[in-house]
């Protein structure tokens, strides 16, 4: 029980320290106040970028909130489960690409350790019946350090026009492999002269590197 409470206390201490080194309040408050002139303009795509820049750089609640902000955007229609699973997820994006993949990777070798000490000391069925929220924690670093990899070597970006086509190479001959309407955020996978490979949900493919701007 004593190492229970302070495994979780050593994790509470560690993600406030996390989410305090990757919070700028000044510079998130600047990109806030631009993306709020820009949508007052009725500029969606520059709204939209400065409102991640603003994501980039907050704290946890104010992340939340610029989540919930930047998923409402999406004017589809949408029940009340939807939404909700909607920005759950991209809130779990927007904090697992803030987070330090380092950090990650320490507090997940912890875990390991501590869970390991546990199944050591008491056998796994054990461990599992009386540590679950260990279990869980465990989970959702892991997660958290998968998706770091994943976002690692690309870059969030924002589709500026209303809409492109997407090509399976990185020139105007390739065949089309699909189309994105914008403005939406994305992500850049690579880039070769004036061509980038854009990530869009489920679609991915070439376009030309001035229909986007890098968050």
């Amino acid at each position: 029980m004593i190492l229970k409470k302070y495994v979780v206390f050593l994790l509470v201490i560690v993600f406030a320290a996390m989410v305090y080194v990757s919070t700028n309040s000044r510079e998130s408050r600047l990109w806030s106040e631009r993306s709020e002139k820009a949508f007052a303009q009725k500029n969606t795509s520059y709204g939209l970028l400065y409102l991640l820049r603003a994501e980039r750089a907050a704290g946890l609640a104010q992340r939340f909130s610029l989540v919930k902000s930047r998923v409402l955007l999406d004017k589809a229609p949408k029940s009340t489960m939807q939404f909700a699973g909607e920005v759950a997820r991209e809130f779990f994006v927007s904090l697992s690409t803030a987070m330090s993949p380092l950090m990650f990777q320490l507090l997940a070798l912890f875990l390991l350790f501590c869970g390991a000490f546990l199944i050591g000391s008491f056998g796994l069925a054990a461990t599992l019946r009386a540590h679950k929220d260990l279990v869980v924690i465990t989970l959702v670093v892991i997660g958290f350090l998968v998706h770091s990899y994943q976002v690692g070597s690309m870059q969030r970006a924002v589709l500026l026009p209303h809409s492109v086509t997407l090509v399976s190479g990185p020139g105007e001959t390739f065949a089309h492999v699909g189309s994105v309407v914008g403005p939406r955020d994305v992500w850049v996978r690579e880039q070769t002269g004036d061509f980038v490979k854009i990530q869009a949900g489920g679609l991915s493919g070439w376009i030309m590197s001035k229909n986007v701007k890098i968050v």
